[in-house]
Parts: C-alpha cells; sequence; structure tokens
C-alpha cells in the first residue's frame, strides 16, 4: 500500500483510509496522515494497492492540528477523484449532426486538455442532430449526452475521459473455483417493487379542435372568451364563418395594436378594446389545447407472479410526477421504463474481498451454496485498510428478471434515433416494455378518434366513443 500527496510519499494512520466509489457518483477518500510537508486544498493525491490505482483525486478539504512537542501536524485529509473537474470547467457550443465522440473530443480538446485530461476509451456512438450547450459545466454538458445516448461517461484514475456503453463496461466475478472472496451475503428486499406504474406528466397538445363555440356567446357586452381547452398554440378566430387574419392575432401582454389576443395555457381568448364589441355574430374557433397527462403501464407477468406467491391481485402500485415529460407517448416509455427497473425483487449481493472491483462494472457471481448465478451491477464500492491490508466491500445488483445487465443496457441503445440536446432541456429515453400475448379464436378490435364533449351530446346504449377509425381482425 502506497500514497502520495503533490507527489511525495506519505503514510496515513493505520485504519483512518476510507474510500467510496459510487454509480454516477464522486469517488471520494479520507484518511489521517502526520508529516512536516505542507499539505493544502488541489493537491494531487494517489493511493496505490500494488501497481493497482485504487483512488486518484485532489484534495477537496482538510483540518490540521498541532502535536505537542512536536514539529508534526496532523491532517484529516478528505479527497475527491478527477470528475471534479468537469464540475468547475463551463463549455459554450452548438454542435449540429455529429457523432457522440465528435463532441466529446472537441470537449477535451477545447477545455480539459489544459487540465491535464486526455481521451481514454471513447465510443463512436450515435449522432446527436443538435446539441447546444450556452456555458454549462462540462458535467452538465457530458451528462445531458448520457441521458439522451446511454452511453456513460467517467475520468479515470489516470486522468483519462471514457465514454462507453455500459453493457461493455465488464470485469471478471466471483464463483465457486475461484477463491477470491472472504464472504458473501445475499439479501432481497420489495421495498421499492411496483407492477403497475402511474405517471403523472406535464401536458401534451390534443389534435386540432374544429370551429369550436367559445363560451359565452357573443352578447354584446362580453370581450373574453372561453374555451374547452387551454390554448397550445395560436388559434384561428372565425366571424361569421369569415377567419380573422393571423397577423390580427397576438399574445397578450406582449403584442399590441392587434384585435384578439391569446396566452398559452389559457383557456380564453379576449378582443382588443378598441374592436366593435359581438353581439349576434357567430363565434368560432379552431386551435390546438393543452391536456394533463396521466399514463398507467403494467406487467401482468410480474403481477401474475406476485398473485401466485402472495394470493389477491398481486399489484403493487407505484405514482411518480414528472413535469418535465410533455408527450404522452414519452410518458409511457418512462412509466415502462420504471417497470423494466423495479418490477422484480432484486437479490443484494454484499461480498468482503481483497480484490479490487469498480462501481458500475457488470460482474458474473456463480456460488452454488447461495444460489447464485447471474451478472450483477456493481452499485457501490468501500475500500478500507487495516494494518496496512486493504479490504473491499462491494454491492452488487442482480438484473436477473431483465435477462441480464448486458441486455438491459443494450435494448436500451437507440442508435438510429435523433438526439436533440436543447439549452435548458435533458432529453430521457427509455425502452417500451413488449410482451408476447395469446389471443384464442377470433378477436376484432375497433379504433376509434378521439371523442370531446358537446353540448348536445348525450350518452346512450348504441353511442360509442367517437368516429369508427379502424377495425383490425386478429387470429390465432
Amino acid at each position: 500500500m502506497e500514497m502520495t500527496i503533490n507527489s511525495v510519499a506519505e503514510s496515513w494512520f493505520s485504519g483512518s483510509l476510507s474510500i467510496s466509489d459510487k454509480i454516477n457518483s464522486r469517488s471520494t477518500a479520507s484518511f489521517i496522515v502526520d508529516t512536516t510537508n505542507t499539505i493544502t486544498t488541489g493537491m494531487e493525491v494517489v493511493i496505490l494497492d500494488g501497481a493497482t490505482r485504487i483512488f486518484a483525486g485532489t484534495i477537496d478539504t482538510f483540518r490540521k492540528k498541532k502535536i505537542k512537542g512536536t514539529i508534526i501536524i496532523r491532517y484529516d485529509v478528505s479527497c475527491v477523484d478527477y470528475n471534479q473537474i468537469c464540475d468547475r470547467r463551463r463549455h459554450a457550443a452548438t454542435y449540429e449532426n455529429q457523432t457522440v465522440s465528435y463532441i466529446v473530443n472537441d470537449i477535451i480538446t477545447s477545455v480539459l486538455t489544459d487540465e491535464g485530461i486526455s481521451a481514454g476509451t471513447i465510443q463512436t456512438g450515435p449522432v446527436i442532430k443538435k446539441a447546444v450547450f450556452d456555458r454549462k459545466t462540462i458535467t452538465d454538458c457530458l451528462n445531458y449526452i448520457k441521458n439522451a445516448t446511454n452511453l456513460n461517461w467517467n475520468i479515470d484514475y489516470n486522468k483519462n475521459l471514457n465514454i462507453f456503453y455500459r453493457e461493455d463496461y465488464t470485469d471478471t466475478g466471483f464463483t465457486d473455483a475461484l477463491d477470491n472472496f472472504l464472504d458473501m451475503e445475499v439479501e432481497e428486499t420489495r421495498d421499492e417493487y411496483r407492477n403497475r406504474q402511474y405517471i403523472k406528466a406535464g401536458r401534451d397538445t390534443t389534435d386540432v379542435i374544429t370551429l369550436e363555440n367559445p363560451s359565452p356567446k357573443p352578447d354584446g357586452i362580453s370581450k373574453t372568451f372561453t374555451l374547452r381547452f387551454p390554448l397550445a398554440v395560436e388559434p384561428s378566430i372565425f366571424i361569421d364563418s369569415a377567419q380573422v387574419d393571423s397577423g390580427d392575432v397576438g399574445l397578450n401582454g406582449i403584442d399590441t395594436g392587434k384585435k384578439w389576443y391569446w396566452t398559452y395555457g389559457s383557456k380564453n381568448i379576449t378582443q382588443d378594446d378598441s374592436e366593435t364589441v359581438l353581439s349576434a355574430e357567430v363565434l368560432e374557433v379552431t386551435y390546438q389545447g393543452l391536456i394533463r397527462i396521466v399514463v398507467q403501464a403494467d406487467n401482468t407477468l410480474a403481477q401474475d407472479e406476485r398473485l401466485t406467491v402472495e394470493g389477491g391481485t398481486g399489484i403493487y402500485e407505484a405514482i411518480e410526477e414528472v413535469a418535465s415529460i410533455d408527450d404522452r407517448d414519452a410518458a409511457l416509455d418512462y412509466a415502462d421504463g420504471l417497470l423494466e427497473k423495479y418490477a422484480s425483487i432484486p437479490q443484494i449481493v454484499t461480498i468482503r474481498t481483497q480484490t479490487y472491483k469498480q462501481a458500475g462494472k457488470i460482474i458474473p457471481i456463480s456460488v452454488s451454496d447461495l444460489g447464485l448465478d447471474a451478472e450483477y451491477l456493481i452499485e457501490s464500492v468501500s475500500i478500507s485498510e487495516n494494518q496496512n491490508q486493504v479490504f473491499y466491500n462491494i454491492k452488487c445488483l442482480s438484473g436477473e428478471s431483465l435477462g441480464s445487465w448486458v441486455d438491459f443496457f443494450r435494448k436500451l441503445r437507440k442508435d438510429s434515433s435523433d438526439f436533440l440536446i436543447k439549452e435548458d432541456e435533458v432529453l430521457i429515453i427509455l425502452n417500451a416494455t413488449t410482451e408476447l400475448q395469446g389471443f384464442q379464436g377470433q378477436i376484432d378490435i375497433d379504433l376509434y378518434t378521439a371523442l370531446y364533449p358537446a353540448d348536445d351530446l348525450y350518452p346512450a346504449d348504441d353511442l360509442y366513443p367517437g368516429t369508427l377509425a379502424n377495425e383490425v381482425t386478429l387470429y390465432d
């Protein structure tokens, strides 16, 4: 075990070393050291287990105190890994129709090279149709790319920036045949389990609503008229079937000198004070409105499995509010993505070993006495030292309900999609769940267009929701 601070060899107090490595988080290290050398924030710290770097970064904070009767200063030091560099540097650029590797290499060349960061393993990745970074931190820029494309990133302990697919980030594991762990524990929990997911999202846009009569009808007094749905785009206004010129329709509070005004998210259209009030005219509006998105996704196979074990319905429900999603298909994709992750009761495997592993790696574990034989994702690694021996406590998560972690991350790839990264936006892409279902006999499925209420529309036994648009016949 060795450590250098600012390239000078130092030794920590036995038992004081602690290193934490977690997925999508900064690796940190802390220790206590007695030294006559000056230590300050920003100095580089490298910790080795033999020839393996188990931590490298810079000092973030420290406390120091004088040891009576000596010239020694005792430092209590906390460090953070090199990824912290990306938190303090910013980047401004616009990219159009460029691959991920082009964008990342440009960020390295433009900013990170000056900080001693080099290009490591960088996957080409998909083409990003447009990416706009307006003085964003490098961390934000790389996270936006990660969220859009499922490519992960990190700066390793050799100061190399890596961009990689998570299914390719693998390592050797732990098996009966290998004597490479001290003890292993398995836990199963249903704390976050769910097999029915509701998503309360933002607002989506309706189909075009044609020639709606707002309320009230022109009465010689009113100049503000209310529609059924809040407005999403500029409406088309008709008076006695004659359309008001679009140049005479403006945004309320912004435009002036118009005949009519509207506001995004408001149900009202307002006639300008200078216009003659409508009395007996027929007022009609064609527009697209906003509707609140609430979707439900079910994993029926998981529900049946719980029903068999527990009885009842087997349904576990959860609800998430994600106001940033403004498309119903995206909301369904997000719900399916959550079910992909949580519609199984996971195995949590904790391993104590002296074999170094990194968080985020996918490893095989095959230990027959514990009934383990699958791939596991390393969620976190805690490193400690005792009498100059290093111990690694590794927490792993199962992925067998998804086939495997490699299969799961590979399904999330969408290399053929168009990716847009706009200022102040994060694009979330999740894969929809696909299930096979069997049908017996013949089933006719009727597809109807959306139905909107009207003053003269009443329920009846032969009244169906909407107009029949299509009919599909399925045979077994």
